[in-house]
């Protein structure tokens, strides 16, 4: 074994092998370990910052957090129950089951969710730990995913080494797994597969270079592309320019170099045909999905400021999560050592020459890659990510690890000229940021740049040593692991310290055994469900998220998914946004871009609509029937819902010309309760002749008190140009995202004078708007919070305790459920706001009857339709006895993929409410079925088809070359 003061990156002396006396063949090649010390490094710091952390396993907190929170780790739960019910599926439906899912909200194309965030290999590992322990599971994953890129990465720094003994390549494979990109960005789990393969990719390109090597470049392109297609854009693009500019390098000929360039595309491009079975269905799903509403990037070219340039050349990050993360900068930083060593190689002459020439364009292009927005933006696959910029800047970091191995493989030979000069540079870098730039206030990092800073100077000065005094003969030896362990300290100690705000591990996650047990309590609920789903034939399951409501750390967001029962909440970048639509006219929490509802309020019309037979909650409901509770004390109470409708049933065909989407064009009373009344009206015409939304007028309810703010409308002062404009056709204007689905924007002007606007008066305390009156009934009652389009930042409050909370430009307009109260209690409802300023349309209170909507409803004919066989992208229904003027209405999501039969023979449904599948099946007696088959899914597989001996017919051919060149000479 080496000894680690091999580090010293010194010349060793040549000596005369003896021959041996055992034939060539014979002859062993000793393995190389040093990927091997460098996996089993990064993976016992890992463990360390974990203790560091107080991270559980290792300590008390959870990992998770933001999107892994409430998207990745769900998904990861989803996954897994759905391998567990793979032998639930009928008959000659598998393929209608692995691509799709009701779970995923009302139901949609599981392709799409399964190729971005769930495809990597990784992922089976949580099979094996319990289902409870996803911080666990998610932390097993990110650890051997980074420990993976540590050993590939000193892998690929070998390949690129003069000395194969060097251990400098441990040290800097430890660095990338611990670069800034990592620690921000280690809870995108789904991204790490692309860090991780892109050094061994760029391994296996070194070799394809020399030798044509096919089998690890295909291989490792292929886990790639299936890993996640979105990542491996980027990673394909970089090593083709590491391949081109590598054999420009190298100096190979151009006739040669383009022949490899040819074979290295081909190679890649048949590999990419290889996965088109998952990479056409999954592209197109998140094509006819994707965000529609993301607001421009402006008129800017360039995306940072020098200021920014230089903050990011040292350590340290003092802004928090929320505010650097939305729009970041692009994390280039892995840590101080490779900052100064790139700076020594661009000063000292023991490099200059035609190489460093290559590596300062390249630098170049790095730059410019990332700090001009059009070429930003097509690295990116030509979007604009509304959160997490620069996702590819990872693909970069490699340059700077060469370049800092070349420097520190002769080390030796550096004049402490070069080092002084590079030592000063980043000193003037620490004092520009701390005067003008991101460090500004920040004194402590100040003071760890500069002592660092000065000590990796001063030992890469006593490299060129050569006589040191006796008392320190030992020093050279000790240089080296002095080194590696400063280095140690700042990756897993001073970095996150001083980068607390954005790195994963700093954070503060709430207890984990806390949110491992309200898993254990949704699956409980999850049980629950399905049991009374098989009584009273519902289809779906719910709990009335109300994180406020408690201060315990449980499950807010893919509840369905750890409980395994169909939901209605979701969260998904590629959501069916039509549907989310339909979703949004309820008053249920919709975000702008329609990426997100939430169930944040049981309401029995809703409930019954979308066949939600069973809710929990941790706040009472008066309306359904309680049967149960969590046994793990998170006081999780579970209800059952009598008034249901099932998956499918008979409706009105009038109800397709009911004006559903009325209030997105209403200017001036968006009343939500009038809209739910008229909407079960159009359904059932016959049975619901009665409101069961009751308003509360402002004889019961009063004005708003308003605290710390006063009216003013700006509206009504402008200039003639302006008032000649607002009074021509709507237009959208100010900033204001637009809304291709929503129908506000064709109003946008009249609802800019409509909304009542507050004003903070006081920057210290928030707005308070606030409502005292007497419950009017027994009944429970319900607010709406109503505004031109979205919302401002908000929290909700009934008498004193908090039900809701949301972030300004977040949500549209919504209903809050204030509870049940006797007759005559006291009812104070509160909206309070950090903002500048809060505007609302209005704010309307209605008591529900849940009197008259349970006899109206008891009026409904279910017998009509009767599922038969529901699965994820398979149901059957009977039909029996259908009036003439019905039709069977599904809450089956329409999308792309639903075949439609009647009788065994193909027919064509129709949409209701441009958002769900319904459909006629004429007179008589007749079954009728809808089979999901993902759009692209048999093309895909096609094409995957050919690609397989596309490439195997280009290898076998291309290898045969060289043998019949031979032949002919």
């Amino acid at each position: 074994m080496k000894e680690i003061s091999s580090l010293d990156g010194g010349t060793t002396k040549k000596t005369t092998a003896k021959p041996s006396s055992k034939p060539a063949l014979k002859a062993k090649k000793n393995t190389d370990l040093r990927p091997v010390y460098a996996f089993f490094a990064t993976l016992v710091l890992y463990v360390a910052v974990m203790f560091l952390c107080n991270k559980y396993p290792c300590g008390e907190y959870s990992f998770l957090h933001s999107d892994l929170r409430a998207q990745y780790a769900p998904f990861l739960a989803l996954l897994r129950n759905k391998i567990a019910d793979l032998d639930s599926v009928p008959k000659g439906h598998l393929l209608s089951y692995l691509s799709y899912s009701f779970k995923l909200g009302l139901g949609k194309n599981f392709i799409g969710t399964f190729g971005y965030y769930l495809a990597s290999p990784f992922n089976l590992i949580y099979l094996l730990i319990d289902e409870a322990q996803i911080d666990l599971a998610v932390l097993v994953i990110v650890t051997l995913k980074l420990s993976f890129s540590a050993a590939f990465m000193c892998l690929f720094l070998n390949k690129r080494a003069d000395d194969q003994k060097t251990l400098w390549p441990v040290l800097l494979g430890i660095m990338y797994a611990f670069s800034l990109y990592t620690q921000a960005f280690i809870f995108q789990i789904m991204w790490l597969d692309g860090y991780m393969l892109l050094p061994l990719i760029l391994y296996f390109t070194e070799k394809f270079i020399k030798k044509q090597n096919y089998a690890g470049f295909v291989i490792s392109l292929l886990i790639l592309f299936v890993s996640n297609y979105y990542i491996a854009y980027m990673v394909g693009i970089a090593c083709f320019l590491y391949l081109c500019i590598r054999m420009f390098v190298l100096k190979v000929p151009k006739k040669e170099a383009f022949g490899t360039a040819l074979r290295y595309v081909l190679a890649a491009g048949f590999t990419g045909l290889v996965t088109a079975v998952m990479l056409v269905p999954v592209g197109l799903d998140t094509i006819r999905n994707s965000d529609q509403t993301v607001l421009p990037y402006g008129d800017k070219v360039i995306t940072y400021s020098p200021y920014t340039l230089i903050h990011m050349m040292i350590l340290g990050e003092p802004g928090d999560f929320n505010d650097i993360l939305p729009g970041n900068y692009p994390f280039l930083f892995i840590c101080l050592p490779v900052t100064i060593l790139v700076l020594i190689y661009f000063l000292s002459p023991v490099f200059k020459g035609r190489e460093r020439k290559i590596h300062a364009f390249c630098i170049l292009g790095v730059l410019l890659s990332t700090a001009v927005y059009f070429i930003d933006k097509a690295w990116q696959v030509f979007d604009d990510p509304n959160w997490f910029w620069h996702r590819h800047a990872f693909v970069f970091l490699p340059l700077f690890l060469v370049i800092s191995f070349r420097v520190l493989a002769r080390i030796k030979e550096l004049s402490r000229k070069s080092i002084m000069q590079a030592m000063l540079i980043m000193f003037a870098f620490v004092v520009i940021d701390s005067s003008w730039g991101s460090l500004h206030d920040y004194p402590k990092a100040v003071l760890y740049n500069m002592i660092l800073i000065t000590v990796y100077c001063g030992i890469f000065a006593g490299f060129g040593i050569a006589n040191w005094p006796d008392q320190l003969r030992d020093m050279p030896k000790m240089l080296s692991p002095i080194m590696a362990g400063i280095v140690v300290f700042e990756l897993i100690f001073a970095g996150p310290m001083l980068s607390s705000g954005i790195e994963t591990l700093t954070m503060f996650g709430g207890p984990a055994v806390e949110y491992s047990d309200s898993i254990r309590a949704e699956q409980e609920f999850g049980a629950f469900a399905k049991a009374e789903a098989s009584a009273d034939g519902a289809f779906r399951a719910e709990e009335e998220r109300l994180p406020e409501y408690t201060t315990k750390y449980y499950v807010d967001e893919g509840n369905a998914f750890y409980g395994n029962y169909n939901g209605l909440s979701f969260f998904n970048s590629n959501s069916n946004k039509k549907m989310q639509r339909f979703i949004k006219q309820l008053g249920i929490p919709a975000n702008y871009n329609y990426f997100s509802v939430k169930y944040n309020f049981s309401c029995p019309p809703a409930d019954a609509f979308f066949s939600i037979g069973s809710v929990s909650s941790r706040k009472g409901l008066s309306f359904y029937r309680l049967a149960g509770q969590d046994s793990y004390g998170s006081g999780l109470m579970f209800y059952s819902n009598d008034n249901v409708l099932p998956l499918a049933f008979a409706a009105d065909k009038k109800a397709m010309d009911f004006d559903f989407y009325r209030l997105e064009r209403d200017a001036d009373e968006k009343d939500y309760y009038a809209l739910q009344n008229e909407w079960y009206r159009s359904m059932f015409p016959d049975e619901f002749t009665e409101d069961f939304f009751v308003e509360i007028g402002e004889d019961v309810t009063g004005g708003p008190q308003i605290t710390n703010g006063v009216f003013f409308n700006a509206n009504e002062y402008t200039t003639n140009e302006v008032y000649i404009n607002k009074n021509g056709p709507d237009s959208e204007e100010g900033g204001v995202v637009e809304d291709p689905l929503g129908l506000e924007k064709d109003i946008y002007n009249k609802l800019e004078d409509s909304v009542t606007t507050i004003y903070k008066t006081n920057e210290k305390i928030p707005i308070a708007v606030e409502y005292n009156f007497k419950a009017p009934s027994d009944d429970e009652i319900y607010c709406s919070l109503v505004t031109g389009r979205i919302l401002d930042g908000t929290e909700v409050y009934v008498n004193g305790i908090q039900i809701s909370s949301f972030a300004a430009n977040s949500f549209y307009s919504q209903i809050f459920r204030i509870g049940k109260f006797n007759e005559g209690d006291d009812v104070k409802v509160t909206f309070l706001s950090g903002n500048s300023s809060w505007s609302y349309l209005n704010i309307r209170f209605a008591s529900f009857d849940n009197e008259a909507f349970s006899r109206q409803f008891a009026e409904i004919d279910k017998s009509s339709v009767t599922p038969v066989s529901v699965s994820d992208g398979y149901a059957k229904f009977d039909v029996k006895g259908m009036e003439e003027g019905d039709m069977v209405l599904t809450t089956i999501p329409a999308e792309d993929g639903w075949q439609f039969y009647v009788d065994g023979s193909p027919a064509e449904y129709r949409v209701y409410q441009n958002a769900f599948i319904a459909f006629d099946t004429g007179a008589g007696d007749h079954t009728a079925e809808l089979v999901f088959t993902a759009p692209g899914l048999k093309a895909g597989a096609c094409v995957s088809c050919a690609g397989v001996v596309l490439l195997a017919a280009f290898i076998v051919i291309d290898k045969k070359r060289p043998k019949k060149n031979e032949k002919q000479k």
